[in-house]
């Protein structure tokens, strides 16, 4: 075809070469194949080589996938990269579709449709100021607009006369003209736009007396045809999306339009008063729910897909009502078509009375009921509306979950089946998130239950500064969440969730012992199940926020001057699926709607293992199994044993949301009497209960095995969530003393649940070898770290069995990542940064001697050093913890890295720490105040003068951190730790002061009592102290009532069971080995290395 036409006329000539740039890698190939390479042309190689530099190309498997997709040589894929305008332009013997509907596009407004999207009031001003004055740039695309409103009315007129339905066909032109899709046009072309106005500015091209008259004088520039033209052959891909977005939202109106008259004797109530589609996300081809208003003032929800499934569970609550759920569902009256359908709209109002609000709660318990039972996802806070004492499930669509099928061979992770296999999966339950790196590490909840206005977003979203003036640009911060309807509402007052827990596990309780009561109704047979079997439903494989922002990203500018770049971009969904079956499938279908401007959409028939993608592809047996067949199991499943490990799971998501003082949240016991012997027998008998426990809630798969736990997730922000790889509240902690239980009483049972975890963790190290850096959201290092997989547990655990496959792994894989980590690190604490590491690479070098390992220790020893703040007394470690003021203690304070040290020079044999150790040591003695018994708490938040009594902060974890250099003998390191430790000792016998009760609160190793007491038998094995002895059996007497008393109280929120070690049942059954067997225990609150020093046989 000809390619270098004039194209400075008034109307787009799609003969014109530009153009075609904004053709996709597909459509070029399909116009003609793949591109011959000529000898000798090095710019081939060069290009290739370039493409294997960057993702998603750089990833081997994500390449050949890209490649197959295409039927591509690397080579031929390179050169596509490197053709010209006129080398594409070239392959084509007629436009393609779209650039056909553009041709002879004006540039400039065409007056026709102009006047008529004047009259319709298409540019009505926005209500916002500040988004009005933005809005001025859209006269860019103002044309494009106007010429979709024309086509769009005369077709409405069509279709009101085709049907002959009682509408009046201006008054819905008019009210169909006004949805067009301005939001959407302005997050396609603003960043052009922005990048434009800067260059203009920077260039001073821009008359005006300020920065808004400047901004007003480029909109006005823009509505200029020429230089329109100048912009869009800059970026002729925008063209195409713009154009491809107004196309889309003319047929998608065309239809509503068409099914609003075929129903309208189902849905009429009169004179149409508006129409809105500003609700929900659009998918295949810009469809979207929709609100049709009355002039009456009654209102009807369109919805562009089947509502049967929502029928069926209408029907499902009525039999539910029938079962005796009490106060009873409200059910939703709806109209359903194949494909589309029209529901009752849902009017949120105020509760009148408490009365009101219980129900409200009870009726919440009952659907988190029924939505577990029906294995639902996907109900968060927009989904759920409060209609005075009735809360409503408005979008269903996400019922009988099912997973992708995994291909073979690929590892069966437990982490989606921890969550999957509770209630927290339906999206209904707090499950409050925090991104790590965020400077304020505020948590965000999007629950249906728990959802409150004015949150912080989970991560920080794309928003403008300097607004309508000429320094415009886009920055990303996290932003204030808007209001809500799920809420129910009490004198003016939201009502909090977490004030009506046990309402809701009322109505939990009492819905799910209907279902297990009546399993032959709802899964046998003919039962209520059958009738769900041929609905569509969707499956949720992405967050729609991870792909709305995939979105925003695929429209940088950068990737809109030729469409291959915005293809390369977007090819990185063949990353995602590698380990699925049908993975390929699913992602070049994922990556079509993402192409075309859609959030991506999947569903599949109830009774199917099919996917649908929204772009009409039919991908077979992606799923391991029909929803229908899940479902069924999950109801057979439903026993009194399931119903309390719920029941655990409701009281904790809440419990994790309601901190507002972890100390208030625990229950007070008081112990009073005289301290009786404890039998080694008994203390055995209580850690095998817990152990046993843990056995039996482990969530195993073929490849791995789980637990879900309260974990914290920042400052005073907990979570209920699969418990990480770490040793603070994750597997390899819990492993620890499942692995001691099993040495101490020879049940096969622990340790072999135990080498389930090692096994798990050495899995997870080879992963990691693979990446280039940690995964967003996982903590790198410390106690609580991803990176390490476990390092401590490793090391112990090759010393007591002789497998030392773990630690070699570790030793391979993961040391190299940490040597990267730990030059990037800033957390030098001992939970959550370089001194959690050293200790574990102590533990590892004790048993398994190594060069790498020794090493990095070494750097990350002489990191700490480098770390330490000179203070005016010592030497302090700032912490994210802290803020600007060292903190003293061992989590994330100076003893914690003074014990790291210590431990590194014991293994090692060295003193090039010493003066170090004893600056930490200064440091933290220099705090103390005359008559203030032991250390203070300096955490931002606690109260000036106060202390703390446990491991974590306050004089028992110091006093555990002076007692490995005390054992030096007549070191002065030594001579300084003995001191502290009586101070400590002295501190911890305050907190005891009263000889008549002791009052237990939690009985924890990180802020509990079983942590003091280690503390406590440590200071009168290395002090003699026959007083620190005796306050210890009082102690271990008060610890061992309360846990018979009151079962395992956790240093969690309000005390609930979780497995992890410092805070969790773990930590507690391991506490009792150590007051049964302490010669055969090591001391894990010092990170003793292993005393089983069974050494590498290599």
């Amino acid at each position: 075809m000809p390619s270098d036409l004039d194209v400075t006329g008034d109307h787009l000539d799609a003969r014109t070469s530009e153009w075609y740039l904004a053709t996709r890698l597909g459509e070029r190939l399909a116009a003609h194949g793949e591109p011959p390479t000529e000898p000798g042309d090095d710019g081939v190689s060069d290009e290739l080589v370039a493409l294997r530099d960057t993702f998603p190309y750089s990833e081997d498997e994500t390449f050949a996938a890209v490649l197959r997709g295409h039927g591509l040589t690397p080579e031929g894929f390179a050169r596509l990269f490197r053709e010209t305008a006129d080398e594409v332009c070239g392959r084509f013997t007629r436009p393609p579709v779209w650039l056909s509907r553009l041709d002879g596009f004006p540039w400039g407004s065409d007056p026709g449709a102009s006047a008529a999207s004047r009259t319709l009031g298409v540019w009505s001003p926005e209500a916002d100021p500040e988004r009005q004055r933005i809005s001025q740039l859209l006269g860019f695309v103002r044309p494009l607009v106007d010429r979709g409103v024309e086509t769009m009315t005369t077709g409405v007129r069509a279709v009101v006369r085709a049907f002959g339905a009682p509408v009046d066909a201006d008054r819905l032109c008019a009210l169909l003209a006004r949805t067009w899709p301005r939001r959407a046009m302005t997050r396609l072309v603003l960043r052009v736009l922005i990048l434009e106005l800067n260059i203009a500015r920077l260039r001073g091209r821009l008359p005006g007396t300020d920065g808004a008259e400047r901004f007003a004088a480029f909109a006005s520039w823009l509505s200029d045809p020429g230089r329109a033209l100048t912009i869009w052959r800059t970026y002729p891909t925008l063209l195409r999306e713009c154009g491809a977005l107004v196309d889309a939202w003319v047929t998608a109106r065309l239809e509503f339009c068409e099914h609003l008259c075929a129903d309208w004797d189902a849905i009429g109530r009169g004179d149409l008063a508006d129409i809105s589609f500003d609700v929900g996300d659009s998918h295949r081809g810009g469809r979207s729910v929709g609100i049709v208003t009355f002039q009456g003032g009654e209102k009807i929800v369109y919805k562009p897909r089947s509502l049967r499934v929502d029928e069926h569970f209408q029907t499902l609550l009525a039999w539910a009502n029938d079962e005796g759920f009490e106060p009873g569902f409200p059910t939703l009256e709806l109209v359903c078509r194949d494909d589309h359908g029209w529901s009752e709209f849902v009017t949120p109002s105020a509760c009148s009375d408490t009365g009101q609000v219980e129900r409200f709660y009870r009726r919440h318990g009952g659907y988190l009921a029924l939505a577990h039972a029906l294995r639902a996802t996907d109900l968060h806070f927009e989904n759920v509306i409060a209609a005075g004492e009735y809360p409503y499930l408005v979008d269903l669509e996400a019922l009988f979950g099912a997973e992708l099928r995994r291909s073979e061979g690929a590892a069966d992770e437990v982490t989606s089946r921890l969550v999957m296999s509770t209630v927290l999966a339906t999206g209904l339950l707090p499950n409050p998130v925090v991104r790590l790196g965020d400077a304020d590490q505020v948590p965000t909840d999007l629950s249906g239950i728990s959802y409150r206005p004015g949150q912080l977003t989970p991560g920080q979203v794309p928003t403008w500064a300097d607004p309508a003036t000429d320094t415009m640009r886009i920055v990303h911060r996290r932003m204030r969440t808007g209001e809500s309807r799920n809420a129910p509402n009490l004198a003016g007052e939201t009502v909090r969730p977490a004030d009506h827990v046990e309402d809701i596990v009322a109505g939990f309780t009492l819905m799910y012992r209907i279902v297990e009561g009546r399993k032959s109704a709802l899964a046998g047979p003919g039962g209520l199940l059958e009738r769900f079997r041929d609905d569509s439903v969707r499956r949720v494989l992405e967050a729609t926020e991870t792909y709305s922002s995939f979105l925003w990203d695929s429209y940088h500018p950068n990737l809109l001057r030729n469409a291959v770049d915005r293809d390369q971009y977007l090819d990185r969904t063949f990353a995602r699926f590698g380990s699925h079956h049908a993975g390929a499938a699913v992602a070049a279908s994922e990556r079509r709607q993402l192409a075309d401007g859609d959030v991506p959409l999947f569903t599949s028939s109830v009774d199917g293992r099919g996917l649908l993608g929204g772009d009409g592809t039919v991908i077979d047996d992606a799923l391991e199994t029909t929803g229908l067949r899940a479902v069924r199991e999950r109801v057979l499943g439903f026993s009194p044993t399931d119903m309390r490990h719920q029941q655990w799971v409701i009281r904790s998501a809440f419990a994790c949301t309601a901190v507002e003082s972890l100390d208030a949240s625990w229950p007070v016991h008081t112990v009073t009497g005289a301290a009786h012997a404890v039998s080694r027998e008994s203390l055995v008998a209580r850690a095998r209960r817990i152990g046993d426990t843990l056995v039996t809630t482990a969530v195993r798969t073929a490849d791995d095995i789980g637990w879900l736990g309260i974990s914290p997730s920042g400052p005073l922000a907990w979570r209920l969530a699969p418990t990480s790889s770490g040793m603070y509240s994750g597997a390899a902690g819990i492993a620890f003393f499942l692995l001691h239980l099993g040495l101490v009483t020879g049940a096969a049972s622990y340790t072999e649940t135990a080498a389930d975890v090692a096994r798990s963790l050495a899995r997870r190290a080879r992963r990691l070898r693979h990446l280039p850096a940690p995964p967003a959201g996982v903590p790198a290092l410390g106690l609580t770290g991803e990176v390490d997989c476990g390092m401590y547990f490793a090391a112990h655990w090759a010393a007591a069995t002789g497998d030392f496959d773990l630690l070699a792994e570790l030793t391979a894989d993961v040391v190299p990542r940490l040597d990267r980590a730990v030059v990037d690190a800033a957390e030098p604490d001992l939970v959550d940064g370089l001194a959690g590491v050293l200790l574990g690479l102590s533990a590892a070098q004790a048993v398994l001697p190594s060069d790498s390992v020794a090493d990095l220790a070494t750097r990350c020893a002489d990191a700490l050093v480098r770390a330490g703040r000179p203070q005016d007394a010592g030497v302090g470690w700032n912490s994210q913890v802290a803020g600007d003021r060292p903190l003293c203690g061992m989590a994330h304070g100076a003893s914690g890295v003074a014990l790291a040290l210590s431990r590194w020079s014991a293994v090692m044999g060295t003193s090039r720490y010493d003066e170090t150790v004893q600056d930490a040591f200064r440091y933290e003695g220099s705090l103390l105040a005359p008559g203030v018994p032991g250390w203070p708490d300096l955490r931002p938040g606690a109260a000036e003068g106060t202390t703390m009594t446990a491991w974590c902060h306050g004089a028992p974890g110091i006093g555990i951190a002076r007692s490995v250099p005390a054992a030096r003998g007549e070191h002065p390191t030594a001579v300084a730790a003995l001191a502290d430790l009586g101070i400590a000792l002295d501190a911890t016998a305050a907190h005891y002061a009263d000889r008549s009760a002791i009052t237990v609160r939690n009985l924890s190793l990180c802020h509990g009592e079983l942590g003091n007491l280690e503390f406590l038998l440590t200071a009168s094995h290395s002090l003699d102290n026959g007083r620190g002895r005796a306050l210890a059996e009082r102690l271990i007497h008060a610890i061992c009532v309360t846990l018979d008393e009151h079962g395992p109280i956790c240093g969690v929120p309000e005390g609930l069971s979780t497995p992890g070690l410092m805070t969790g049942v773990a930590g507690i059954g391991y506490g009792l080995l150590r007051l049964a067997e302490p010669e055969r225990t090591p001391v894990v609150l010092s990170f003793e290395p292993p005393r089983l020093r069974r050494r590498w046989p290599g």
